[in-house]
């Protein structure tokens, strides 16, 4: 007796390409032989359920099938008789002789383990993740920016729709894998404080998923150029604040940079090269919006040079009125 395939995908003779593809793939699930070990009949139903899928989703046997019937498929046409093994390729199941068994197919196709249970299915993996690295100065990581970018990323294949094959036949445009390569242009925000290696993620902009999965994300990699006065360290900021010996010595207030601009501090008198200072909330704002890092500032003496002869008078004079050993400490244990 002539099959009606129609009937066994539960769908009429009008149904789209798509509605066909859906009553396929609930059905295979529900009838799926490793979820029916107990029905001797299900090895059967899921061979019917595919066959009927496998002829009614090639637009060309589906006319064949609709002028002469299943006989003309019966014994030739694709299917040979008898019940052989199932063998998945990208285009449908063959039903030849040499396939990997129920359990390959259901793992290639629903991408599920072999549990049996319902609970154990899982769909088709979303699609991958692209990450890309972007350059962006020291300013434009302070301040936040926008940024036009391009990149190689995907589209849904347009042969099968982001199914990974055409009805019924191998997509050659995808290779399967249902996106095809496209250049993407698109305008990102950097949020002010990313540093190196700070990732921003921009959901649905990676590579389509197959069999209508969901679309990967893109992620933005952050390479922040170093600065030529400051240096960074998470979000505080370290710089070198060069003095005279005479401010050093008797104190001085005095302008300090800052990414933002001049601030200042009052160094104390006898403040010796090394000593650091900080100006709270002058260094890199914090991207989990927690307020500001700190600016470290470190006295360096700056030591006069082309000194006159009178000069160096002066300084003799100053050195003997203060005999004072700075190395004095470091030999008083030896």
């Amino acid at each position: 007796m002539a099959q009606d395939f129609y009937k066994i995908l539960e769908v009429d003779k009008n149904a789209t390409e798509a509605d066909i593809k859906k009553a396929y793939r609930r059905l295979a699930r529900k009838h799926h032989p490793d979820v029916n070990p107990n029905d001797p009949q299900a090895e059967k139903k899921f061979k019917d359920i595919s066959e009927a899928y496998q002829t009614l989703s090639d637009p060309k046997k589906r006319q064949e099938y609709d002028m002469y019937g299943s006989g003309g498929f019966q014994g030739g046409q694709g299917f040979p008789p008898g019940g052989g093994g199932f063998e998945y390729q990208q285009g449908g199941f063959d039903f030849g002789g040499g396939g990997g068994g129920f359990g390959d197919i259901f793992e290639t196709l629903f991408g599920g383990g072999r549990g049996g249970a319902a609970s154990h299915f899982r769909r088709p993996a979303r699609g991958e993740d692209i990450h890309l690295s972007l350059a962006v100065s020291f300013d434009e990581a302070f301040k936040g920016v926008e940024k036009d970018i391009s990149f190689q990323g995907f589209d849904p294949c347009g042969n099968c729709g982001g199914s990974g094959s055409a009805p019924g036949s191998s997509c050659g445009k995808c290779g399967g894998s249902g996106s095809a390569p496209a250049i993407k242009r698109m305008s990102v925000k950097i949020p002010a404080g990313v540093d190196n290696g700070s990732k921003i993620r921009i959901p649905g902009k990676g590579r389509p998923g197959a069999a209508g999965q969901p679309t990967g994300d893109l992620y933005i990699i952050t390479q922040v150029s170093p600065h030529s006065l400051f240096e960074r360290k998470g979000n505080n900021l370290y710089v070198e604040l060069p003095v005279t010996i005479v401010e050093a010595a008797l104190g001085a207030l005095l302008e300090v940079p800052t990414p933002e601009g001049k601030s200042s501090i009052k160094i104390p008198e006898g403040t010796d090269t090394g000593k650091t200072f900080r100006l709270r909330g002058k260094g890199f704002p914090s991207l989990q919006n927690k307020g500001r890092g700190d600016l470290y500032v470190k006295i360096k003496t700056a030591t006069p040079r082309n000194l006159s002869k009178a000069d160096r008078e002066l300084l003799r004079k100053f050195a003997e009125s203060h005999p004072e050993d700075p190395r004095a400490a470091l030999y008083a244990g030896l």
